[in-house]
């Protein structure tokens, strides 16, 4: 059984003591997929780190597509100001030759000096 990134995810927040919480959607009339503020997938706290993530998942192959959705947007901008962690998830199977492959995260955290570094700080 194939799990989705976005469960993959989810699984590994919650072994990390998050709590989590699904806030993408699907839309059957304009059969689109909806991300709260267009670029988080899972919204997680953690109660005694003191946190709140922002997670978008994909496989590691598409990190780069969303990268490039993420950091122009002035949201995101204001959600790291905010005080807020927002990373991206990229699952991919990995293993020797002739072994069972494992599934393995590629975490990219999204900071404001990513922001800087992509000069687009306009919001949207």
């Amino acid at each position: 059984m194939s799990s989705s990134p976005t469960q993959r995810s989810i699984a590994y927040l919650k072994k990390q003591g998050y709590m989590v919480g699904i806030v993408e959607y699907y839309n059957a009339f304009s059969r689109r997929r909806h991300d709260l503020f267009n670029f988080i997938d899972i919204l997680a706290v953690h109660p005694k780190k003191k946190q709140t993530l922002g997670v978008q998942t994909t496989t590691q192959s598409n990190i780069s597509n969303h990268m490039s959705k993420v950091l122009p947007m002035g949201k995101v901008r204001l959600w790291l100001e905010s005080g807020n962690l927002l990373e991206i998830h990229g699952w991919v199977k990995r293993g020797k030759k002739g072994k069972r492959k494992l599934w393995e995260l590629d975490c990219r955290k999204i900071t404001l000096k990513d922001l800087k570094k992509s000069k687009l700080l306009l919001f949207d």
